[in-house]
Protein backbone atom coordinates (compact mmCIF):
# COMPACT_ATOMS: atom_id res chain seq x y z
CA UNK A 1 0.00 0.00 0.00
CA UNK A 2 2.87 2.39 0.59
CA UNK A 3 3.49 2.32 -3.20
CA UNK A 4 0.31 4.34 -3.80
CA UNK A 5 0.19 6.72 -0.83
CA UNK A 6 1.14 9.84 -2.75
CA UNK A 7 1.23 11.04 -6.34
CA UNK A 8 4.98 10.63 -6.76
CA UNK A 9 4.80 6.97 -5.74
CA UNK A 10 1.75 6.30 -7.91
CA UNK A 11 3.53 7.85 -10.88
CA UNK A 12 6.67 5.83 -10.18
CA UNK A 13 4.64 2.61 -10.00
CA UNK A 14 2.76 3.50 -13.19
CA UNK A 15 6.01 4.19 -15.07
CA UNK A 16 7.47 0.92 -13.82
CA UNK A 17 4.40 -0.99 -15.04
CA UNK A 18 4.49 0.86 -18.35
CA UNK A 19 8.16 0.06 -18.89
CA UNK A 20 7.58 -3.64 -18.24
CA UNK A 21 4.52 -3.86 -20.53
CA UNK A 22 5.04 -5.49 -23.91
CA UNK A 23 1.76 -7.30 -24.64
CA UNK A 24 -1.55 -5.74 -25.69
CA UNK A 25 -3.26 -7.29 -22.66
CA UNK A 26 -0.79 -5.56 -20.34
CA UNK A 27 -1.49 -2.21 -21.97
CA UNK A 28 -5.24 -2.85 -21.63
CA UNK A 29 -4.73 -3.33 -17.90
CA UNK A 30 -2.79 -0.06 -17.74
CA UNK A 31 -5.67 1.71 -19.49
CA UNK A 32 -8.13 0.37 -16.92
CA UNK A 33 -5.76 1.37 -14.15
CA UNK A 34 -5.53 4.92 -15.50
CA UNK A 35 -9.31 5.27 -15.51
CA UNK A 36 -9.72 3.92 -11.99
CA UNK A 37 -6.65 5.46 -10.44
CA UNK A 38 -4.99 8.36 -12.26
CA UNK A 39 -1.34 8.55 -11.21
CA UNK A 40 -1.00 12.32 -11.74
CA UNK A 41 -3.02 15.46 -11.23
CA UNK A 42 -0.23 17.96 -11.88
CA UNK A 43 -1.48 20.28 -14.66
CA UNK A 44 1.96 20.76 -16.20
CA UNK A 45 2.38 16.99 -16.57
CA UNK A 46 -1.21 16.48 -17.77
CA UNK A 47 -0.71 18.96 -20.62
CA UNK A 48 2.63 17.57 -21.78
CA UNK A 49 4.13 14.56 -23.48
CA UNK A 50 4.52 13.14 -19.96
CA UNK A 51 0.75 12.69 -19.67
CA UNK A 52 0.08 9.03 -18.76
CA UNK A 53 -2.32 8.57 -21.70
CA UNK A 54 0.34 9.88 -24.10
CA UNK A 55 2.91 7.56 -22.48
CA UNK A 56 0.61 4.54 -22.91
CA UNK A 57 0.00 5.49 -26.55
CA UNK A 58 3.74 5.68 -27.12
CA UNK A 59 4.21 2.30 -25.46
CA UNK A 60 1.47 0.68 -27.54
CA UNK A 61 2.94 2.05 -30.77
CA UNK A 62 6.44 0.93 -29.76
CA UNK A 63 5.39 -2.67 -29.21
CA UNK A 64 2.49 -3.23 -31.61
CA UNK A 65 4.58 -4.56 -34.50
CA UNK A 66 4.80 -7.93 -32.74
CA UNK A 67 1.04 -8.23 -32.12
CA UNK A 68 -1.28 -10.05 -34.47
CA UNK A 69 -4.97 -9.27 -34.83
CA UNK A 70 -4.59 -5.88 -33.10
CA UNK A 71 -5.09 -2.62 -34.95
CA UNK A 72 -3.14 -0.15 -32.81
CA UNK A 73 -4.56 2.95 -34.49
CA UNK A 74 -8.13 1.79 -33.97
CA UNK A 75 -7.42 0.78 -30.38
CA UNK A 76 -5.84 4.15 -29.58
CA UNK A 77 -8.75 5.98 -31.22
CA UNK A 78 -11.20 3.87 -29.19
CA UNK A 79 -9.23 4.63 -26.02
CA UNK A 80 -9.40 8.38 -26.64
CA UNK A 81 -13.08 8.25 -27.56
CA UNK A 82 -13.89 6.30 -24.40
CA UNK A 83 -12.63 9.28 -22.39
CA UNK A 84 -14.81 11.92 -24.13
CA UNK A 85 -17.57 11.79 -21.51
CA UNK A 86 -15.43 11.11 -18.46
CA UNK A 87 -13.44 13.20 -16.03
CA UNK A 88 -10.33 11.91 -17.84
CA UNK A 89 -11.21 13.62 -21.14
CA UNK A 90 -7.96 14.51 -22.87
CA UNK A 91 -7.08 18.16 -23.33
CA UNK A 92 -6.14 19.49 -26.78
CA UNK A 93 -2.41 19.38 -25.99
CA UNK A 94 -2.56 15.64 -25.26
CA UNK A 95 -4.71 14.99 -28.30
CA UNK A 96 -2.06 16.83 -30.31
CA UNK A 97 0.73 14.71 -28.81
CA UNK A 98 -1.18 11.47 -29.41
CA UNK A 99 -2.01 12.56 -32.97
CA UNK A 100 1.67 13.28 -33.63
CA UNK A 101 2.57 9.80 -32.37
CA UNK A 102 -0.07 8.31 -34.67
CA UNK A 103 1.16 10.35 -37.64
CA UNK A 104 4.78 9.36 -36.97
CA UNK A 105 3.65 5.72 -36.98
CA UNK A 106 1.95 6.09 -40.35
CA UNK A 107 -1.57 6.03 -38.86
CA UNK A 108 -2.82 9.14 -40.65
CA UNK A 109 -6.54 8.35 -40.75
CA UNK A 110 -6.73 7.73 -37.01
CA UNK A 111 -4.73 10.89 -36.28
CA UNK A 112 -6.97 12.96 -38.56
CA UNK A 113 -10.11 11.55 -36.95
CA UNK A 114 -8.82 12.25 -33.45
CA UNK A 115 -7.86 15.84 -34.28
CA UNK A 116 -11.14 16.49 -36.14
CA UNK A 117 -13.21 15.16 -33.24
CA UNK A 118 -11.35 17.34 -30.73
CA UNK A 119 -13.24 20.48 -31.82
CA UNK A 120 -10.11 22.44 -30.93
CA UNK A 121 -9.47 25.23 -33.44
CA UNK A 122 -5.70 24.64 -33.67
CA UNK A 123 -6.11 20.89 -34.12
CA UNK A 124 -8.85 21.43 -36.71
CA UNK A 125 -6.56 23.81 -38.60
CA UNK A 126 -3.76 21.22 -38.44
CA UNK A 127 -6.18 18.58 -39.69
CA UNK A 128 -7.16 20.72 -42.66
CA UNK A 129 -3.52 21.46 -43.49
CA UNK A 130 -2.68 17.76 -43.42
CA UNK A 131 -5.69 16.93 -45.57
CA UNK A 132 -4.78 19.59 -48.13
CA UNK A 133 -1.36 17.96 -48.49
CA UNK A 134 -2.73 14.47 -49.08
CA UNK A 135 -2.12 13.25 -52.60
CA UNK A 136 -3.94 10.65 -54.61
CA UNK A 137 -2.30 7.35 -55.50
CA UNK A 138 -0.83 8.89 -58.67
CA UNK A 139 0.89 11.69 -56.73
CA UNK A 140 -1.60 14.40 -57.72
CA UNK A 141 -3.22 16.54 -55.01
CA UNK A 142 -6.78 15.60 -54.09
CA UNK A 143 -9.35 18.06 -55.39
CA UNK A 144 -11.75 17.99 -52.41
CA UNK A 145 -12.21 20.82 -49.96
CA UNK A 146 -10.68 20.27 -46.53
CA UNK A 147 -13.92 20.90 -44.62
CA UNK A 148 -15.75 18.30 -46.70
CA UNK A 149 -13.10 15.71 -45.91
CA UNK A 150 -13.17 16.49 -42.17
CA UNK A 151 -16.89 15.76 -42.11
CA UNK A 152 -16.27 12.59 -44.10
CA UNK A 153 -13.80 11.43 -41.44
CA UNK A 154 -16.65 11.37 -38.93
CA UNK A 155 -18.80 9.33 -41.32
CA UNK A 156 -16.12 6.65 -41.83
CA UNK A 157 -16.88 5.17 -38.42
CA UNK A 158 -20.41 4.34 -39.57
CA UNK A 159 -19.07 2.27 -42.47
Amino acid sequence: MSDIEDEARRLSLFLELLESSTKWEEFQHLLLLLQAWPPVTDESRLESEQNPWVCVTSGVLSHCSTWSNISPGSEILTMCRSLYTTKHKLNPQCIGHISTLLLNSGLKLEALKLMAESKDEQLLARTLDLIKNITSGNGLPLQLSGRHIVYELHDLDAV
